[in-house]
């Protein structure tokens, strides 16, 4: 029993045996250099060679003799001194040592003397014993050295040596490159854009969501005008409908195209907007003008047309994504879609169907959300048919090219287009003839000016005959008929308010007065 018990301690070893546990304790073996180096020159450099013969239990194993054999160590200066006494050119490349008075900075390697051309190579070893140079390649042939080209701390100063647009003192441009090979990309140049939702070139106004980028992405613009970014026809530079509601060109006033709303029915114009839509015409309608002959549309790249008619041409068509909607699904219209091509830019709009310019078919065909804008008659009632209608008139809007008879599409609104007697034909703005009879209501204002139309009538001179009628009298030199413009001298009798066939002095002076040759009268 003793003897089983001595035997089980004896298995289980002396806790104090230091033998005891040598696999648990034993080094870990290297996987660097950095792991081996021991910090001392002398004894030449520390490599982690696990294999070599001679290696240590951690795997580091010496490379070689820090010096050679007729060269002395320093250990201070981490450097190997040659032992003239011994060799004065220890590597036998011609050149003595430095210490023994020579011109050779390395005597322990025959590629390095003064006469060596130096050597592109990123370990900076200095082969020909000249600091200053680092070697001299240059593929790109931009005069700057590769900076992968070293000696020591010096190198060269190319960045890109495929390059030849990128070197020291370059102009930075967008391009996510450093051109200038100052360690940093794109600085100073880059582009704030703000959030364009309905993509029409315009940023939101006052939106605070933006990006640093070389080209817009998509649904950024560099300018942030948009007074309504929701919808794309409406932005600074479009043309400004004349719909009494929508700021379309985000001047803050509606309806303030170039020229105005205001035209005479029927008269044409030159398009006054820029682009393709320029090239075409603008036909007034109802008192204004409709859109032009040719609709914006979205922009067609990499034609050099101002399809959108906003003054740019191919704008907006650098693409950052694969495929994109394109045009509206607003009244007639329909969506395509744009596909980004291989040099970065967005294709037509394909399968879309664009807007044309408003008809009266009861179609939104501009495709702006308003039906029929534009394009339909305002027609007033005209009982006495002189083109003309009074401010109380009945209105009609219609679908046709002009108002039907006993209409008109002069707005009374306008003062100067006011019909001043909807009973009477001769009662009208601008007339220029006078009456021998009144209006039904005994006025005599027939250009509707709010006086009686005398001058405009021709001029007569005559006399009251006792009856009320025109006659000749020995006061009127050279009488004509009643109707022409004659001189008298003297004022017969006259009767004041006379109307019909009764004369009305156009001045007034006492009975059997000398007047003058220049008075006149008017036969009513």
């Amino acid at each position: 029993m003793i003897a089983a018990s001595f035997l089980v301690l004896g298995a289980c070893g002396d806790p104090d045996d230091p033998t005891v546990d040598a696999a648990t304790d034993a080094p870990s073996v290297c996987t660097s250099d950095e792991q081996c180096d021991d910090g001392a020159f002398c004894n030449g450099e520390e490599l982690c060679l696990p294999r070599a013969p001679g290696a240590d239990a951690r795997g580091c194993a010496t490379d070689r003799a820090a010096c050679q054999d007729d060269q002395v160590c320093d250990e201070e200066a981490d450097r190997c001194r040659q032992d003239c006494a011994v060799a004065t050119d220890a590597d036998g490349d011609g050149a003595d040592a430095i210490d023994c008075g020579g011109e050779d900075c390395d005597d322990t390697r025959a590629d390095v003397r003064p006469d060596a051309t130096e050597v592109c190579d990123p370990d900076g070893r200095d082969e020909d014993c000249d600091p200053t140079t680092f070697g001299d390649r240059d593929d790109d042939g931009d005069d700057h050295v590769d900076d992968a080209c070293c000696n020591g701390d010096r190198c060269g100063d190319d960045c890109d040596d495929e390059d030849d647009a990128t070197y020291p003192g370059q102009v930075e441009a967008c391009n996510e490159r450093d051109d200038d090979c100052d360690g940093d990309t794109d600085e100073t140049v880059l582009v704030r854009y703000v959030v364009d939702a309905d993509r029409d070139g315009h940023g939101a106004e006052g939106s605070s969501e933006s990006v640093l980028a070389c080209a817009p992405p998509a649904g950024y613009a560099e300018v942030a005008d948009d007074c309504d970014d929701a919808i794309g026809s409406v932005h600074p530079g479009a043309y400004d409908r004349c719909d009494g509601t929508v700021d379309d060109d985000c001047s803050g006033t509606a309806d303030d195209p170039p020229g105005g709303c205001a035209c005479a029915n029927g008269s044409s114009r030159t398009c006054p907007l820029p682009g393709a839509c320029g090239a075409s015409t603008q036909t007034c309608v109802a008192g204004t003008w409709p859109e032009c002959a040719v609709i914006a549309t979205d922009e067609v790249c990499g034609n050099g047309l101002d399809e959108d008619c906003d003054g740019a041409a191919d704008d907006g068509c650098t693409c950052d994504e694969p495929v994109r909607f394109c045009g509206s699904d607003v009244g007639a219209c329909e969506r395509g879609v744009q596909v980004c091509a291989n040099d970065g830019a967005w294709s037509a709009c394909f399968d879309a169907i664009d807007p044309t310019p408003e008809t009266c078919n009861d179609v939104d065909d501009d495709c702006d959300g308003t039906v029929d804008e534009g394009v339909f008659f305002r027609c007033w009632d005209d009982g006495d048919g002189d083109g003309y209608a009074t401010l109380t008139a009945a209105v009609t809007a219609m679908c046709r090219t002009s108002c039907p008879a006993g209409t008109t599409s002069r707005d009374p609104a306008n003062v100067a287009q006011r019909d001043c007697d909807p009973g009477d034909g001769r009662a009208f703005p601008g007339q220029t003839s006078g009456f021998g009879t009144p209006r039904p209501g005994g006025s005599f204002d027939f250009d509707c000016n709010g006086a009686a139309t005398i001058t405009s009538f021709i001029l007569s001179s005559c006399a009251d005959d006792g009856t009320g009628r025109c006659v000749a009298d020995e006061g009127i030199d050279a009488p004509g008929p009643c109707g022409s413009a004659t001189t008298f001298r003297v004022c017969a009798p006259m009767s004041a308010g006379s109307s019909g066939t009764r004369c009305e002095q156009a001045f007034v002076c006492g009975p059997a007065e000398n007047c003058g040759d220049s008075n006149r009268v008017a036969c009513r």
